[in-house]
Parts: structure tokens; sequence; C-alpha cells
């Protein structure tokens, strides 16, 4: 609205024709603004949702190309301050999720996919099997003594908490 207020252009009937006028010159005023990529592409995605339902159909603005990079690591600093925040929490089954994520590096779609049927905790062998639902081989991962005590604690607490009932078996 303010980019509108603004500009010295008058945009008068929009129609196929004259459609792209106005969303070049918001992405110039967006791009002056300093605004990132992926925010004038949302922009753009609003209006040409607009002018799909007004049936003029979409604009022929291109979109920003966005750089997709790959997630970093935390260096050993960081580490350290979000296993002192795990430690500091209260709830048994949040550290031994946020545990389970850091020491094994799975993915928050494996975690929530683990059935207690996949989880080994006893004896030498403390390891936990990670399903694969798109074809893949399943995997074995072995669980250091930090995750052992961290699941041991939360599966004593879950058998305590849900003693006698059904309960999914879902870790």
């Amino acid at each position: 609205v303010e980019f509108l207020k603004a500009s010295s252009t008058s945009y008068s009937r929009l129609s196929v024709a004259t459609k792209d006028s106005p969303v070049v010159d918001l992405k110039r005023h967006l791009e002056k603004e300093k605004l990132k990529p992926a925010s004038i592409n949302a922009y753009i995605s609003a209006i040409d949702s607009f002018y799909m339902f007004l049936e003029v159909g979409a604009s022929n603005v291109s979109r920003d190309e966005l750089l997709l990079s790959a997630p970093r690591a935390l260096d050993k600093k960081e580490q350290r301050k979000f296993l002192h925040a795990v430690e500091l929490t209260r709830r048994v089954k949040d550290k031994a999720i946020a545990s389970l994520l850091f020491h094994t590096g799975i993915k928050l779609s494996e975690c929530s996919q683990l059935e207690l049927a996949d989880v080994y905790v006893t004896g030498q062998n403390a390891r936990m099997v990670v399903r694969s639902h798109d074809g893949e081989k399943d995997r074995e991962i072995p669980l250091n003594p930090a995750l052992r005590e961290a699941i041991s604690s939360w599966l004593l607490e879950r058998k305590k908490k849900y003693e006698g009932k059904v309960v999914q078996t879902k870790l």
C-alpha cells in the first residue's frame, strides 16, 4: 500500500495486457528497499494469486533465484551451549529427544517414526534401528552412554506414567 501511495504511476484498469507493469514496478521498489529474494518472490506470488482470482492470469514477472545452502553444523561452543540447555530441561522426554537428535544426527521425521521395538538400550550393544520408508535399507545406529541414559530415563518414566494403559508403540 505504501508503494502505491508513493508511486507517481497511475494504474488504471487491470487487464491481461497491463497486468505486468505494476508487478515490475513493485519488484523494483522492493529491491531498492533491500528485501531478500524470498520475500520479493512471496510478494509476487501473492499478487499472482490475486490476479488468478480476478481471472487475468498470473504475471509474467520472473522470480529471483534462491540460493540453497547446506545446513551448517554447530561449532564446539554452540554444541556445549546446546547440551547445557538440554541438561537444564526438566522434562525427561524432551531431554531424550534432544539427545537423540544431537548424538545420532537422524532427521526429525526419522525420530518421529521410531517405535519402542526400534530402540535397544540394554546390554553392551545399545543401538537403534532407523526404518526406511522410501525403499532404502534400514540402518542401525549405536547409542553412546549419554544417549543410552537419556533414553532409558524416558522409557522408565513412560512405563510408570502409562502403567496399565493401552498406549501407542511410538517412542
